[in-house]
């Protein structure tokens, strides 16, 4: 199998492949670029323009570290870093809702209640609004996919870190 060579240690950050040159053949890796962005990356999410990348912070001390960082990627060879968004301090997963807007699932421990499902206006970027919020469950929702017009959010206990038993 092949490797990408001379890819530095990123220890976090985002690494882009070409996916057009995967087959490029047994000695040519792939050609990529890297782009050093934040420690401790665990989600991203494209709106529009816009790459959100989202660090593990939940437990966090998020006053110190916004957890979420916003790319400019219309030149996706030379992405253009925006800044931190402080909105989305909290935020577990955020997924695209169509032209500026977005879902986000927020979680923290320490609020009440713990979870929360945001819908967001990202038409500025750096200062996304909350148009309408709604508990989930007290458990942390870990992952979401949106199927059409339903959000499938996957839960866990966030004491025993193992997924909710279904129910019956």
């Amino acid at each position: 199998s092949k490797s990408i060579r001379g890819t530095p240690d990123l220890g976090a950050g985002l690494l882009a492949v070409d996916l057009n040159t995967l087959s490029a053949g047994p000695d040519r890796p792939p050609r990529h670029s890297v782009h050093a962005a934040m420690a401790d990356v665990r989600a991203m999410q494209r709106i529009g323009h816009v790459l959100y990348m989202g660090a593990d912070a939940a437990y966090d001390n998020l006053t110190a570290r916004p957890p979420w960082l916003a790319i400019d990627m219309r030149d996706p060879a030379r992405p253009v870093r925006l800044g931190h968004v402080d909105a989305l301090s909290g935020v577990e997963r955020l997924i695209d809702a169509g032209p500026g807007r977005a879902l986000a699932i927020t979680w923290n421990p320490a609020d009440q209640p713990k979870a929360l499902l945001r819908s967001l206006d990202m038409s500025d970027p750096l200062r996304p609004r909350v148009l309408e919020q709604i508990a989930l469950p007290d458990l942390w929702p870990y992952d979401a996919v949106r199927e059409g017009d339903r959000l499938l959010i996957a839960l866990r206990s966030p004491d025993s870190g193992n997924p909710v038993p279904a129910p019956g």
